[in-house]
């Protein structure tokens, strides 16, 4: 599915977060949204989920309006998983992966075949298999962030949102998460992520989104918005751009001056 903002824009707290901000994530992409704190990748992702509504232009999904769509097909067709990794109850990891079934009318009364395989293949893909029946509030700052990804997982919705996915996790599960999001995206599923580990965008994102101060100062494919100059001007640091056995890296060097 296309999900696009059309000159969007978003007022909180009468502040004015995203000034006329247009992009469009495409099917089978991995879209990569960075840019510095407060750069509005956390509002645009809330926005393109449809959490936060633009005081200005619109979000669509295949062309219709979001607003139009009901919130429970909405939430078929968009998994969002924010930044914080808050959960309010000690519930099972399995049971907090069940949560994304709610969009499918599954309940803990209702669960049926479909769910079960659902839920099992996201605790699998996320390596969680092990803890299922431990309590949330008993795990990791890192099996949290998985678990709560494997939610988004089991709700097998075409779109995903992901604010920070990788943020806690350790080397070997950010990569596997990374190739969890590859083999989505090969599905056809269009995928769009925040993340500040710029050497990470570059590896895996197809297409990249920079924002600046609520703007967009560049989009579209990785190799064309990644320059040395432009990513050095929006973070206000001078970065290199280089390759490691043929995997890029991007390395921040020093501050810019005044």
């Amino acid at each position: 599915m296309r999900l696009a903002a059309q000159a969007v824009s978003v007022e909180l707290k009468g502040r004015r977060v995203l000034e006329s901000v247009s992009v469009a994530l495409g099917e089978g992409r991995i879209t990569g949204l960075i840019g510095h704190n407060g750069a509005g990748k956390s509002t645009l992702l809330k926005t393109l989920a449809g959490l936060l509504k633009p005081s200005q232009g619109a979000v669509t999904l295949d062309g219709q309006p979001l607003a139009d769509i009901a919130r429970r097909l909405a939430g078929r067709r968009i998994a969002y998983l924010p930044q914080d990794r808050i959960v309010h109850w000690g519930i099972s990891v399995r049971a907090v992966a069940a949560l994304g079934r709610l969009p499918h009318g599954s309940t803990a009364a209702s669960v049926g075949a479909a769910d079960r395989e659902a839920v099992a293949a996201a605790l699998a893909a996320m390596d969680l298999a092990a803890i299922a029946d431990r309590p949330i509030d008993q795990v990791s700052g890192g099996e949290r962030a998985r678990a709560l990804f494997a939610r988004a997982l089991a709700q097998e919705a075409p779109v995903i949102l992901a604010d920070e996915p990788t943020a806690g996790l350790d080397p070997a599960h950010a990569l596997e998460l990374f190739a969890i999001l590859q083999k989505l995206a090969m599905e056809g599923r269009t995928i769009a992520i925040a993340l500040h580990d710029l050497s990470m965008a570059a590896r895996f994102c197809h297409d990249i989104v920079l924002l600046h101060s609520g703007r967009v100062e560049g989009a579209g494919p990785t190799a064309e918005v990644l320059s040395a100059e432009r990513i050095s001007r929006a973070f206000s640091v001078h970065m290199r751009l280089g390759q490691f056995d043929n995997i890029p890296i991007v390395v921040p060097i020093a501050p810019l001056r005044p």
